[in-house]
């Protein structure tokens, strides 16, 4: 790596699972997309990589927490929509996933 920086994020454990997924999948894909090196220690984590990578996983981070404090479901879809997103600058977007209300009814 050229230039290797590290920031800290800090993760609750309650929210540790749903973010980074069962046997951490999604932790697996954040690093390998983003080309990151994430380590925890006492519910810290730090991200370690190229400083514009770093940034984007601490960004990623932020919003994946956000949604799952809001009570949502981190699904391995909503991860590569995410990881999408950002790589077009545009993670913004992703706070919206549960902003929508979707009304389904049935007809007799």
């Amino acid at each position: 790596m050229g230039n290797t920086t590290e920031s800290s994020v800090a993760i609750p454990a309650e929210h540790e699972r749903n973010i980074f997924g069962d046997f951490d999948q999604n932790l697996k894909s954040i690093e390998n997309t983003l080309h990151v090196e994430m380590i925890e220690r006492d519910g810290v984590w730090k991200i370690i990589g190229e400083a514009s990578a770093v940034a984007k996983a601490k960004r990623l981070l932020g919003q994946l927490l956000h949604l799952s404090e809001r009570g949502n479901t981190i699904t391995t879809q909503n991860l590569n929509y995410a990881l999408s997103l950002l790589m077009e600058d545009k993670e913004n977007a992703m706070t919206a996933l549960d902003d929508d209300i979707i009304i389904h009814t049935v007809a007799d």
